[in-house]
């Protein structure tokens, strides 16, 4: 994935927007190319490529991420599966796209459950595989109510996990869990892979890594304010098998680092830039926060103590910039210089 570049949570977020908005790319379309290679991957991956009679249960949360399992479940059940969907809230919850899978899935026929979820064979009997698509790079702090409780069942019924873009409970940026989060044996991340997935101990939720296509045009992530120039990712293959790396370019490196600071400012709404000084308490939050993805990302072991104080070095350094807009950059190249990428 030598020119495969790596996005925040804020960079996949402009993704999507762009596409509905200025390539009139439907969600819709969005969704059906995701949860058809999500359901391929259940199938090739961990039903031998054979879903016939095997037992599948999907949880499936109230957005995007949810309509993705909706198509995979609805899938599924078209290959034989016998299929059951746990949703995270009652029908009434799911509306806009995430609702017309929905009412698709059942129309077709899927089993669904809401909560209070009955006793069902999917649960008296071991399932083959389980589906997590209850939350994805959306994540907003801890998982809690039934979300938490659902992501407590996939970590306990002991079948094979497969999640959709990131564990539920996972922070897509900093690879950081939040409270209760899924342990996958294998993640679907869709479009371009997410900074948090390469964190160090990101493994131990991710469990191997894929990436599917969804359609985002060349040209999108290649204009402002994305600016990335990478080669064209599937022309061989609409899903791909991700190393950890570190197998990223130089170039493809900072930017990632920088996205990677410019997220972690915005999560707290504060650039690091020099203005009266440095408060210490702010370079420590930044090392926690952000310090794992930066680890994956370089490919290095760096002790919290030891970014933080590069971070408050370069915020003090006489040519800082002062809110600057290339702060991040010029930051992302003074850690890649230090850290001897």
């Amino acid at each position: 994935m030598s020119e495969i570049p790596v996005l925040t949570t804020d960079q996949m977020r402009e993704v999507d927007r762009a596409m509905v908005e200025d390539y009139h790319i439907d969600l819709v379309q969005m969704m059906e190319n995701a949860g058809r290679h999500l359901a391929g991957l259940a199938r090739e991956r961990l039903l031998q490529g054979n879903p016939q009679g095997r037992s599948v249960l999907v949880f499936c949360g109230t957005g995007g991420n949810g309509g993705g399992g909706l198509v995979a479940a609805r899938r599924l059940h078209g290959w034989g599966a016998q299929v059951l969907v746990r949703l995270a809230r009652p029908v009434g919850d799911y509306g806009g796209v995430p609702g017309h899978q929905l009412d698709i899935a059942q129309r077709v026929g899927v089993g669904i459950e809401v909560p209070p979820y009955p006793e069902s064979a999917a649960t008296r009997q071991q399932p083959d595989v389980l589906i997590d698509a209850l939350v994805g790079y959306g994540l907003q702090g801890a998982l809690k109510g039934e979300t938490a409780r659902l992501v407590d069942q996939i970590n306990g019924l002991g079948a094979s996990v497969l999640s959709l873009d990131a564990p539920s409970g996972l922070d897509s940026t900093s690879g950081r869990p939040y409270g209760a989060c899924v342990r996958a044996d294998a993640t679907l991340t869709l479009a371009y892979p997410k900074t948090g997935l390469f964190a160090r101990g990101a493994e131990e939720y991710t469990g191997e890594l894929y990436l599917a296509d969804i359609g985002v045009p060349h040209a999108l992530i290649a204009a402002e304010p994305l600016d990335l120039q990478p080669e064209v990712v599937f022309a061989r293959s609409e899903v791909l098998r991700l190393d950890r790396g570190p197998g990223l370019s130089e170039p493809a490196t900072a930017a990632a680092v920088e996205a990677l600071l410019t997220a972690t400012s915005n999560a707290h709404h504060k650039t690091f830039a020099r203005t009266d000084g440095v408060d210490p308490k702010w370079a420590a939050w930044y090392a926690h926060y952000a310090g794992a993805a930066l680890e994956g990302l370089l490919g290095v072991t760096v002790a919290e103590e030891r970014f933080a104080g590069l971070l408050t070095e370069f915020a003090e350094a006489p040519n800082s910039d002062d809110e600057g807009s290339d702060w991040a950059s010029s930051y992302s190249r003074l850690l890649m210089q230090r850290l001897r990428v």
